[in-house]
């Protein structure tokens, strides 16, 4: 059997529908245990195969004005 060249981390969180109340605090507790240099979320949208898409938004909120 053969190893990957990389550490996976897997954070499978069930509590999206409620808010993930208990999110914050998990992370907050386990960041040396979570620390990484990439994070790929896959609750988002698979547009097509092989086109890049920039997926925002997927927690909190996000405000802008723009103003001409």
């Amino acid at each position: 059997m053969k190893s990957l060249p990389v550490n996976l981390k897997f954070c499978i969180e069930g509590e999206e529908e409620i808010g993930s109340p208990h999110l914050p605090e998990f992370l907050s507790e386990n960041k040396e245990k979570l620390a990484c240099d990439v994070v790929v979320i896959s609750d988002s949208d698979m547009w097509d195969r092989g086109v890049p898409a920039i997926t925002y938004s997927l927690r909190g909120l996000c405000a802008l004005e723009v103003s001409f």
